[in-house]
């Protein structure tokens, strides 16, 4: 693979031609060269790399994903996100993958642009920070994108950050595709989370990186269509094949909706995470009134009659027939984010919701750590653990009142300065002990009410919205679909260790092969002969080795659970999920019988990375 490898600091680019076989091996190699490991996270080593698969040129739908690889400022550890469609512009510069390094004087963009010769033009635009300033307060990273149109001479697509990269870690990388100098609606996509775009500015001083050139023809290559038919051995052709196995995420006949926010709330039912996931609290009868509020006209009813019923469909921007992109009021909807914002912050109104996540991702931050931030600051303030006045909320717990503190409290976090917000800034695990000790809550500690997966001793990663007990095991990356992620089911240690490292082994590859999660229905199965047919090395048990012996270097290994809240999903989970004779061994000890089960999985989970 060729990487560009772009010094800001020095001002220079170097070309490597690399072995790596994709953008997350490529991200430890280097970043085990520079032992990033062993300096502050916003250390100028803290390379920021992305590039998209080696299946890319083959023309399937779904291989275009564009994969970063960096080390995450809220676990501390080696990590790796992702978004949609962007290889397709990546494709036409002639290179793979791009490693920002050093740190610019000034806020830089930078721009790759393809050329016939087939090495890239690159080049550093300096910024004033007023300039910046003035175009985040004019419409955050969407702003940037526009103004980008107007300067650069090529077809492209760009990766940005927002104010909340600024002083929080909770910063994304957004992008969005363009048509007729215009976002395309629905095409907006981040890599969310771990923290990429706090690392790509406050490291590297880079506001975002814009890449393209003259589009390809675009053509599915013959061979890999019939390696793909080969191997489902159904007799179907590819085309038949895409559209049962992607039907979930486009449009499904018999649910009668379609998208990750359709398809999931009629599945979730009563676990479905609530009240900053206090429902775990709440009795069967009592979850399954508020589901089905939920499945009613100001939430799911009415997501399905404004965006699936018109069919306001989209694409992340590659050639795909699956338009996975659902359209609510002009905002991209995904479960988790509205989910983080919705629900599980008190708001039962989709119209408030997207009001919600849509001004959190122009401030440039991950809306499920933003609304899980936000829903525990809910739950403290509910419960008088917090004071309203100190985070500025007027005690309006109507929908409207609770999306317009969320904005508030998103603004103020980035922007504005308090002892409060300075806390709330360290994330969930260090900032939970600073609010302890400003508030002084006596029995009840503030960070309790939180829930996260902890690394060593200051690292923390949220979890995926689910109530799966796979999602709060000590894994060495939690917070995306590396894990087994099935919920309301009940593992015994050592078989959830051997199905979570066995699911972290296809997704670490997946990701590597820049594949589209929502494609591994079709993908997953023909990985390996596609592999075979055209050269490429699968290494996922590497690739988990080494993010493990990076975090070991790092001080980021997984640690015991340390909030209530989190120990509470597991134990009432046991009950709930059929697993009875861990009930009972809570019940007599629950700090016993947590122990006993987190080193069981943790020595099985070693025994085979």
């Amino acid at each position: 693979m060729i990487v560009a490898r772009v010094d800001v600091g020095k001002k220079k680019v170097e070309f490597e031609e690399s072995k790596s076989t994709g953008p997350i091996d490529e991200g430890l190699r280097i970043h085990h060269h520079t032992r990033s490991f062993s300096k502050r996270i916003y250390d100028p080593a803290n390379a920021l790399v992305f590039g998209m698969g080696p299946l890319a040129d083959l023309g399937l739908p779904g291989t275009h994903r564009l994969t970063f690889a960096f080390r995450s400022p809220l676990s501390g550890g080696f990590y790796i996100s992702t978004m949609g469609g962007a290889g397709w512009h990546l494709k036409r510069t002639g290179v793979h993958a791009v490693s920002m390094e050093g740190k610019a004087d000034n806020p830089t963009l930078v721009s790759i642009k393809g050329t016939p010769s087939g090495e890239p033009e690159v080049q550093l635009f300096e910024i004033t920070p007023k300039k910046l300033v003035d175009l985040w307060e004019n419409g955050g990273a969407r702003r940037v994108t526009l103004d980008l149109v107007k300067c650069l001479d090529y077809p492209f697509r760009s990766v940005l950050v927002g104010p909340a990269s600024l002083k929080t870690p909770m910063g994304i990388i957004y992008s969005a595709d363009l048509q007729n100098g215009q976002i395309r609606p629905g095409s907006e996509d981040v890599a969310g989370k771990g923290g990429a775009g706090s690392v790509l500015l406050r490291a590297h001083n880079v506001v975002g990186v814009a890449f393209g050139g003259k589009p390809p023809k675009y053509q599915v290559k013959p061979k890999a269509q019939k390696i793909v038919e080969k191997v489902h051995k159904s007799g179907k052709n590819f085309q038949q094949i895409f559209k049962e196995t992607t039907e979930k995420y486009s449009y499904s006949e018999k649910m009668k909706t379609g998208g990750t926010f359709g398809s999931n709330y009629p599945q979730l039912q009563i676990y479905t995470p609530l009240f900053n996931f206090g429902m775990i609290h709440m009795s069967k009868s009592e979850r399954e009134l508020k589901w089905k509020e939920l499945m009613g006209p100001t939430w799911w009813e009415k997501f399905n009659s404004q965006t699936i019923v018109p069919k306001k469909f989209a694409t992340c921007g590659e050639p795909c027939p699956v338009a996975c992109k659902k359209v609510f009021e002009g905002v991209k909807v995904d479960y988790e984010p509205f989910e983080a914002c919705g629900p599980n912050s008190w708001i039962f109104d989709i119209d408030q919701a997207a009001k919600l996540v849509s001004f959190v991702d122009t401030l440039g931050y991950d809306a499920i750590e933003f609304g899980t931030t936000l829903s525990w600051m809910l739950e403290a303030m509910r419960y008088g653990h917090i004071p309203q006045e100190a985070l500025g909320f007027d005690g309006d717990w109507s929908y409207s009142g609770l999306a317009r503190f969320g904005m508030k409290l998103a603004e103020n976090l980035a922007l504005e300065e308090s002892e409060t917000l300075a806390a709330l800034r360290q994330g969930k695990r260090e900032g939970g002990l600073l609010l302890d000790d400003i508030f002084g809550t006596g029995g009840t500690s503030i960070r309790d009410l939180t829930y996260y997966v902890p690394y060593g001793k200051r690292g923390y990663m949220t979890p995926t919205m689910y109530w799966a007990i796979g999602n709060f095991v000590p894994l060495p990356l939690q917070g995306r679909y590396w894990t087994q992620y099935k919920f309301a089911v009940w593992f015994e240690p050592e078989d959830l260790a051997k199905r979570a490292y066995g699911r972290a082994v296809a997704e670490a590859e997946l990701d590597n092969l820049g594949i589209c999660r929502f494609h591994r229905g079709w993908l997953e199965p023909a990985i390996k002969a596609l592999a075979e047919a055209y050269g490429v090395e699968l290494n996922g048990k590497k690739l988990i080795q080494d993010i493990t012996r990076y975090n070991r270097g790092a001080g980021a290994e997984p640690t015991f659970w340390d909030t209530q809240r989190t120990k509470d999903i597991i134990t009432i989970g046991a009950k709930e999920f059929g697993g009875e004779a861990w009930a009972r061994k809570f019940s007599a000890s629950e700090e016993a019988g947590l122990d006993e089960y987190w080193n069981t999985f943790s020595t099985t989970l070693k025994s085979l990375v």
